[in-house]
């Protein structure tokens, strides 16, 4: 987010008393004291008003949600309307800790825990609508993957690193089984947040889940929800954002706490056992990484890409092994000659390179 100072008189009788942040959406954010009590004011980005109202109309619906199943809650929505032809609402500032932030420094019982109650919330509002047809669907995965595949060569051409994962990504993209994909999401359920990233639900102070900031797409279903929960459990898509992201011999790096892979497994254990098909969340795990390519660069879209071309080997080879943490983002394996540098078993049999599965094996990076 870019950081500018407010400027200007606020609408109507509110007082500014933070400074305005701009989000991938484009959307500005502002803190403001309306009545003696902290409200977010988001303004949709130019051109995407349309976009921001059916946002603070699903706010509104998960509230219903979350008001009858007591599983969670949405902060109150305040007014809205429109300024020099933009969108905008306010919504209650509530003070807590992303989920992402207490799984990774409350340790892995607070991380089980939290999984299985975004579990519990994905389930509630799954089954509040309908699943999306089909055909309309698997389209919907096919043009997310191509608008991607548009601006890659921009972002990755000549790049030592960059260049040969975006060819291994375009490489194995073209051969998800996106019609599957499409008619087991229909089956799912379509009801959703459509961005539950770990960084968009909120611990408030009693401990609650508080969901913020959804996304309304073209096609909706649950299955873009339990995708977004482990782009972040899984993807690290946290430390990817925030650049936490380093490089060993032929690997990334990046940083996936403990209480964040118990909240994953958690999670994953719940989701499945709901009837969750594997393969489709692989393949909408793929998508929803995709999407977030277009918007970052340089070392912070190699792990994107990494993560990606390994999802699509495993899904490829029968099992998405969605239990299982992402090598690639581990730092890379090699062979060694020193046996006093030996890592487990069970990190030399999913090594990548094939040399290495016979002997011996450090992690790099």
């Amino acid at each position: 987010m870019v950081v500018r100072l407010p400027s200007g008189d606020p609408p109507n009788d509110a007082s500014r008393v933070g400074v305005s942040l701009r989000g991938f959406s484009g959307a500005r954010l502002e803190i403001v004291s309306r009545g003696g009590r902290g409200w977010v004011r988001k303004t949709a980005g130019e051109g995407a008003s349309a976009r921001l109202e059916a946002e603070r109309r699903r706010l509104a619906w998960l509230a219903g949600i979350g008001l009858e199943s007591g599983l969670f809650v949405v902060p109150e929505l305040g007014v809205h309307g429109e300024a020099d032809g933009r969108a905008w609402y306010e919504i209650e500032y509530v003070p807590g800790r992303s989920v992402e932030s207490v799984a990774g420094e409350d340790g892995q019982v607070a991380g089980r825990a939290l999984g299985e109650r975004l579990g519990g919330a994905i389930r509630v509002v799954r089954d509040a609508a309908p699943g999306p047809d089909a055909s309309v669907h698997a389209a919907f995965l096919e043009q997310k993957i191509r608008q991607t595949l548009a601006v890659l060569p921009s972002k990755c051409d000549g790049h030592a690193l960059l260049a040969p994962l975006a060819m291994a990504y375009a490489e194995r993209v073209g051969r998800l089984d996106l019609e599957k994909a499409g008619r087991l999401a229909a089956a799912c359920g379509g009801g959703c947040h459509g961005d539950l990233a770990l960084d968009n639900v909120l611990v408030g102070r009693d401990g609650g889940l508080v969901l913020i900031d959804p996304l309304v797409s073209d096609s909706e279903t649950a299955c873009w929800d339990a995708a977004k929960v482990m782009q972040s459990s899984l993807a690290c898509w946290g430390s990817v954002k925030a650049g936490d992201v380093s490089l060993g011999g032929a690997g990334v790096r990046t940083r996936r706490p403990g209480g964040l892979a118990a909240l994953h497994t958690a999670f994953l254990g719940v989701v499945l056992g709901d009837g969750f098909d594997e393969h489709t969340l692989g393949v909408h795990l793929v998508v929803t990484l995709s999407r977030v390519m277009r918007y970052v660069d340089g070392l912070r879209l190699a792990p994107l890409l990494a993560a990606c071309v390994e999802l699509m080997g495993r899904i490829e080879s029968g099992r998405a092994r969605l239990d299982e943490p992402l090598d690639s983002l581990r730092g890379a394996l090699e062979p060694v000659l020193d046996r006093d540098a030996q890592v487990s078993a069970r990190d030399a049999r999913r090594a990548d390179d094939a040399r290495a599965r016979g002997g011996p094996v450090r992690r790099v990076g």
